[in-house]
């Protein structure tokens, strides 16, 4: 089977608990590898950003901070991200206008009052199943 290899941005998704839950039921999928891929231009939340990746149990191969949304795409294009969740419009723009044939993008948002899923997870399992039929 083929591993499918995720990244997410925690600034603005993970003080988020269902988005929270979200990552750490793929962090415990077989076949996918899990990167932290994150923009943050003042590097003032690297602290923050480590701590994520520690309470995932992921080395510091796979977090990865950039003050630059190229840098954030040049770790996509690096680390063959099939994959990236942000909540920053700016990155998932980037990303869609630059490599839509190597890296999904998925924007982090919520319709709060929905009782519906969130639509990062029916994008999600959208594209995965894709990826696996590949």
């Amino acid at each position: 089977m083929r591993t499918i290899n995720i990244s997410f941005n925690p600034l603005d998704t993970w003080k988020r608990g269902d988005f929270r839950d979200f990552i750490k039921k793929v962090n415990d999928t077989d076949n996918i590898n899990l990167y932290i891929i994150a923009y943050d231009a003042s590097s003032e939340f690297t602290d923050y950003i480590d701590s994520v990746g520690s309470i995932l149990g992921l080395d510091n191969t796979r977090i990865l901070t950039q003050t630059t949304i190229n840098g954030v795409v040049a770790d996509v294009v690096s680390n063959s991200i099939d994959v990236h969740f942000d909540a920053n419009n700016l990155v998932i723009t980037e990303i869609n206008d630059n490599l839509t044939d190597v890296c999904n993008p998925i924007l982090v948002r919520y319709a709060p009052d929905s009782f519906a899923d969130p639509t990062y997870i029916t994008d999600f399992d959208r594209i995965l199943e894709d990826l696996l039929d590949a």
